[in-house]
């Protein structure tokens, strides 16, 4: 005969917290994990590291607290580049041979967050050049990325930048008239469904 034996959070640290005892009746105990709950409304109360399988999309997510927002385990990643960019010049980075400008971007069909983004080209800076990743090519909603004096490449891996379903997603890199110029960028940007 199984019986369930419910642990009791001694501390905050302690590894049994939430965790369910089983006994096969031969004195011998095992773990039962509890279930991912799961529907189609998000839990109104979540604390950090909550797991939720969301029905209407069929994917899990995890409450995110310092976003404040439950975000899709399933990432997607975004690859843009450009061979290169002058010092003088604020260009925009693309997809293969596809010319993005102010007007055409990356489209995705779902309310999104981007969460990191690392970018890396062939040269050294002589000054901080900005790398702003903007959605709709806002001025304002955005992040910048800025490659430091006497480096070729930076990251970020705390950003908290929302999109809604439909919006562009455009990266360009901004003019500081210093040499040298950017060289075979690759920008690349993660991003998850958000809620």
């Amino acid at each position: 005969m199984t019986s369930k034996i419910k642990i009791k959070q001694l501390t905050s640290d302690n590894e049994l917290s939430g965790k369910t005892l089983l006994s096969d009746g031969s004195n011998k105990f095992f773990f039962d994990y509890p279930q991912i709950e799961k529907g189609m409304f998000f839990p109104s109360e979540p604390i950090n590291g909550d797991l939720f399988f969301y029905t209407i999309d069929n994917e899990p997510y995890m409450y995110d607290v310092v976003r404040v927002k439950w975000i899709s385990l399933k990432r997607e990643i975004l690859i843009l580049g450009k061979a290169i960019i002058p010092t003088n010049v604020s260009g925009y980075l693309g997809v293969s041979d596809v010319v993005h400008s102010s007007t055409t971007g990356i489209i995705l069909p779902y309310d999104g967050v981007i969460l990191s983004s690392t970018i890396d080209n062939s040269n050294n800076m002589g000054a901080d050049r900005n790398i702003e990743i903007r959605i709709n090519n806002s001025l304002v909603n955005k992040v910048v990325l800025t490659i430091s004096s006497a480096t070729k490449q930076t990251y970020i891996n705390n950003i908290n930048l929302n999109f809604n379903q439909y919006n562009f997603i455009h990266a360009i890199a901004i003019a500081n008239n210093v040499e040298p110029e950017l060289e075979n960028i690759s920008l690349i940007i993660e991003i998850g469904k958000r809620n």
